[in-house]
C-alpha cells in the first residue's frame, strides 16, 4: 500500500499515487513538497502530437494516390517526410515565418501539378489500352476463316 500522496493527501487518486513515495524527510508540520506532474507534456510533445494528427489526416488520400498508381510507395514516403518537415517549421515557432508558409504552399502546388500530369498519363494509357483491346477484338471477329462471302451453298 503506497503512503499518502504528498501533494494531495490520503484520498488522492492521481497517477503518481501508484508510485510508492519515499518517506518524507520534512518535519510533520511543514508544507508538503509539490509532486511534479508526470502527466504534463512539454511544448515539443504537444507540437509532435499536433503534427502527427495533421499527417494522419493525409493517410487516406495518399493511399488512394498509391493505389491508383500515381505515386510509388517511396514517393509517398518522400511526400510525407517533406510535409512533416514543413508542419514542424510552422508549429515550432511562436510566430511562423511567411517564407515557411510560402515554401510549403509551393511544394503542394508542384505536387498537385505532378499528380495531374500523372493522372492524365494514366487516363491516356487506359484509353489506349481499351482502343487496342477493341481493335484486337474486331480483328479476331473478322478472322473467322471465311473469305468474306456469307453465301453458303
Amino acid at each position: 500500500q503506497p503512503s499518502s500522496c504528498l501533494a494531495h493527501g490520503d484520498r488522492c487518486e492521481c497517477v503518481h499515487r501508484r508510485i510508492p513515495h519515499l518517506p518524507s524527510s520534512e518535519p510533520p508540520n511543514s508544507a508538503p513538497t509539490p509532486v511534479p506532474n508526470i502527466n504534463h507534456k512539454n511544448h515539443y510533445e504537444i507540437m509532435a502530437e499536433q503534427v502527427q494528427s495533421i499527417l494522419e489526416r493525409m493517410v487516406l488520400p495518399l493511399k488512394d494516390l498509391r493505389n491508383r498508381g500515381l505515386f510509388s510507395p517511396n514517393e509517398i514516403r518522400s511526400i510525407v517526410e517533406r510535409r512533416r518537415q514543413s508542419e514542424y517549421l510552422l508549429q515550432r515557432r511562436s510566430e511562423a515565418r511567411k517564407s515557411d508558409f510560402l515554401r510549403y504552399i509551393e511544394e503542394e502546388i508542384m505536387l498537385e501539378r505532378l499528380r495531374k500530369l500523372r493522372k492524365e498519363k494514366v487516363l491516356t494509357e487506359m484509353k489506349n489500352e481499351r482502343m487496342n483491346r477493341r481493335h484486337r477484338q474486331a480483328e479476331d471477329g473478322d478472322d473467322d476463316g471465311s473469305d468474306g462471302d456469307d453465301n453458303t451453298k
